[in-house]
């Protein structure tokens, strides 16, 4: 399973439990690239029970005819998908030194997903499978209605 795997490829880093702060940017972006995988994979699933769209244009414009509706699979459309990138170090350090006072274990952000709805209930239905995840945990929302 997924969550095999991926608890596989974490036993053979040397990862700090949720007590301790990662204390360095290096050890923040080998983690981030541990979860990547994981993380696509169940934004995939995600969309799929909560009819998010994804983006499929390179521009990642978020219009209806740039986004991917549904996948009958989680695996279905992976190669076509316009996936974000990890935060690019620079900015991750500006963050870290403007918001967290040089506190990169206070980043949140560098892995991050955007699912786009077309109706306010499918947001909130993905919200709700999101907090029955063991793996996830929701740290922040960014409100874009307002």
């Amino acid at each position: 399973t997924d969550r095999a795997a991926f608890r596989e490829r974490l036993s053979h880093m040397d990862i700090p439990s949720k007590m301790e702060a990662v204390a360095s940017l290096d050890q923040l972006y080998a983690q981030a690239r541990c979860a990547l995988t994981l993380l696509r994979r169940k934004v995939l699933v995600l969309a799929t029970k909560s009819r998010g769209l994804l983006p499929i244009s390179p521009n990642r414009v978020f219009r209806a005819d740039t986004m991917e509706r549904r996948f009958s699979s989680p695996q279905e459309g992976g190669d076509r998908l316009q996936w974000t990138p990890l935060k690019p170090p620079k900015r991750a350090v500006e963050k870290a030194l403007n918001h967290y006072n040089g506190d990169v274990s206070r980043l949140l952000d560098i892995t991050r997903e955007t699912l786009v709805f077309e109706k306010v209930q499918d947001m909130v239905d993905c919200l709700r499978a999101l907090m029955d995840e063991e793996e996830f945990s929701i740290e922040r929302v960014h409100n874009f209605l307002a």
